[in-house]
């Protein structure tokens, strides 16, 4: 038993962590195709809209302000003129108004007939 609980003691000239010894920073120069390489990838935001006048400005500036690169905006009420015009102005937002046209566009779509149901 002595011996046993001898090992375990830590040998005094040991040190009890290791010591790093600090070392220059290299600068490293980046040639362009690297950078460009490296950006994080474009992301876009899909969106269906009903009565958000209130909401639209903030929810529109937040989203661009935290990195989606396009906005693609779904109204469901095509009478909301106000909120679409609103919404057309601004950059790099994709507007996109429920109606008739769209609603024929659906209709060729592979699978509609499995989901028209479901489509108010």
């Amino acid at each position: 038993a002595v011996v046993a609980r001898a090992a375990l003691r830590p040998r005094p000239s040991a040190p009890s962590t290791p010591t790093r010894t600090p070392q220059k920073k290299k600068k490293v120069s980046w040639s362009p195709d690297v950078v460009e390489r490296s950006r994080p990838p474009a992301v876009g935001l899909v969106c269906t809209l009903k009565d958000a006048s209130k909401r639209l400005d903030s929810y529109i500036r937040y989203h661009q302000r935290v990195g989606f690169a396009r906005i693609y905006l779904y109204f469901d009420d095509a009478s909301e003129t106000a909120d679409i015009e609103a919404a057309r102005g601004y950059a790099d937002v994709e507007v996109i108004v429920r109606d008739e046209a769209l609603v024929a566009a659906w209709a060729n779509l592979p699978g509609w007939a499995a989901l028209k149901d479901y489509v108010q």
